[in-house]
């Protein structure tokens, strides 16, 4: 298994391109392929090049002889890369590189952990990820993730539902009192303001597509809200919030707050009392300990988000949340809503 970076987003699904973790390898082996070459293998074979281990010196030798073997079948021209490249040493330093520390600081960014702790492959994608040439948003989220790989930097907004209560109007276009921002926009920029660093929509968006974000459709098959919860666990890596697109008194303290996650559960949602109903539009989603619950759902879990919040396979606990913050929750459904807010 290698190393998979959720910022990366969809590159692990279809090495379309070399991902992080990869390059080292290729680093090690002494060799560089182009963007074409890399897409000249086939997929099977581009695989096989980002698990084959390279800890040892022999394993390096068994890396390099598949890959100039790959490329031999498939005609793609490999580039020796200049030996200070493929020298551990250059990540493997007694302590962090200054160019390192300098973007750090510039950001405002920490290492993960202290330098001596760090494994050779995290500091390889660090020192690598320093080089000025590296977009500051890369680096940024290449950080977050190795220092908190549970935080949640992907905000959902689920914008599917039909709003027949409201008339047929799409809730998220609505507006507050007295505001000319949209319920969607307030979203995002409270999302920002919690540290998110990814707005995506989620379901049936068309009447949103001019907001220029990010759009997930729901799992085909699947009726109901959850469809597109099943949508994110297909495609997603890293944990996620998951909210309602009508929400008007979110703010990003909560947001933050439930961003945080859990060390040891897969989901996260508040709970009325005395073992009542989820909130399932307020929750965090850890994928990789959903992947049972997301492949099996039963045709009347599919229709049920507080069933299968409820399934063992889910582990979902209870997110506590302060009288006030309920409050937050208060979504619109009808028209009086609107008046009450």
């Amino acid at each position: 298994m290698y190393r998979k970076f959720a910022f990366e987003g969809d590159v692990h699904d279809t090495l379309s391109l070399i991902p992080l973790a990869t390059r080292r390898r290729l680093d090690l082996a002494g060799l560089k392929v182009s963007r074409e070459g890399w897409a000249a293998f086939p997929l099977a074979e581009r695989a096989i090049l980002c698990h084959l281990p390279v800890e040892s010196d022999d394993e390096v030798r068994v890396y390099r002889a598949a890959l100039e073997h790959f490329a031999l079948r498939a005609s793609v021209k490999l580039e020796p890369i200049d030996p200070s490249e493929s020298d551990r040493g250059r990540w493997s330093t007694a302590a962090p590189p200054t160019a390192l520390v300098e973007r750090l600081r510039r950001h405002g960014l920490a290492l993960p952990a202290p330098w001596s702790t760090l494994d050779d492959e995290t500091r390889y994608c660090l020192v690598k990820y320093s080089d000025p040439r590296k977009r500051d948003e890369s680096f940024t989220a290449l950080v977050r993730e190795l220092a908190d790989p549970l935080r949640a930097r992907t905000l959902a907004i689920l914008v599917g539902g039909r709003g027949r209560r409201m008339g047929g109007v799409d809730k998220g276009l609505l507006h507050a009192k007295d505001s000319d921002e949209s319920l969607v926009s307030r979203t995002a920029r409270v999302a920002q303001d919690a540290g998110f660093t990814r707005v995506v929509l989620v379901g049936r968006a068309s009447a949103y597509e001019h907001f220029g974000l990010e759009i997930v459709e729901d799992r085909p098959g699947v009726e109901g809200p959850i469809a597109g919860l099943l949508a994110l666990l297909d495609r997603e890596r890293a944990p996620f919030v998951l909210v309602g697109c009508d929400m008007p008194s979110l703010t990003s303290s909560t947001l933050a707050r439930l961003a945080e996650g859990s060390p040891t559960r897969a989901a996260l949602a508040p709970r009325h009392a005395g073992g009542g109903k989820w909130e399932p539009l307020f929750a965090w989603f850890h994928p990789a300990r959903l992947v049972s619950a997301s492949a099996a759902v039963a045709d009347e879990s599919a229709r049920s988000f507080q069933r299968w919040l409820s399934r063992d396979d889910v582990d979902c606990a209870e997110f506590s949340l302060a009288e006030s913050e309920w409050r937050e929750l208060e979504d619109w459904d009808e028209p009086a809503d609107l008046a009450r807010s």
